[in-house]
């Protein structure tokens, strides 16, 4: 069965109830990449950032069978609280920032992300350094002496 068909599978005949049992059989009725249950277990147990590379537990066959489960997408599923799942319906960027949290258990930080993109556009167009001064302050004394001699040239 491939990803498509298993859409099918899912949206007509699903028995959406609101336990987990209900969610696990809908569940058991996608494909799976068939690598055994406790090599899974296993791996599924190791904590994220310490878990072994997946060729060490699979081949490259499996690795690509495995992949090949997602290349129409794939959906996730995060337990979060009401007071997240309320944020989130607030605004895109809050959707956005419960959505990392719930990925990676920290809240984003989006100041210093902000921060870093508008960086690495004045890098790519450093002549808005000199068009709008307050750029500047995005930088240090020592990269502003790399930067701006570029942005005079990028004015010229």
């Amino acid at each position: 069965m491939n990803i498509a068909d298993s859409t099918n599978v899912v949206s007509k005949e699903a028995n959406y109830g609101s336990n987990l049992h209900d969610s696990q059989k809908e569940m058991d009725k996608l494909p799976h990449s068939g690598f055994s249950s406790k090599i899974e277990d296993g791996v599924i147990s190791t904590p994220k950032g310490e878990r072994p590379s997946p060729g060490r537990y699979m081949t490259d066959v499996e690795i690509k069978k495995h992949l090949a489960l997602f290349d129409d997408g794939a959906v996730v599923f995060y337990t979060i609280s009401k007071e997240n799942a309320d944020r989130a319906f607030k605004s895109p960027q809050d959707a956005y920032e419960v959505m990392i949290y719930a990925e990676t258990g920290q809240w984003p930080n989006v100041k210093e992300e902000k921060k870093n993109a508008d960086r690495e556009l004045m890098k790519k167009f450093p002549e808005l350094l000199i068009r709008i001064p307050s750029n500047q302050e995005l930088f240090t004394e020592d990269e502003l002496k790399e930067l701006m001699p570029l942005a005079r040239k990028a004015l010229e």
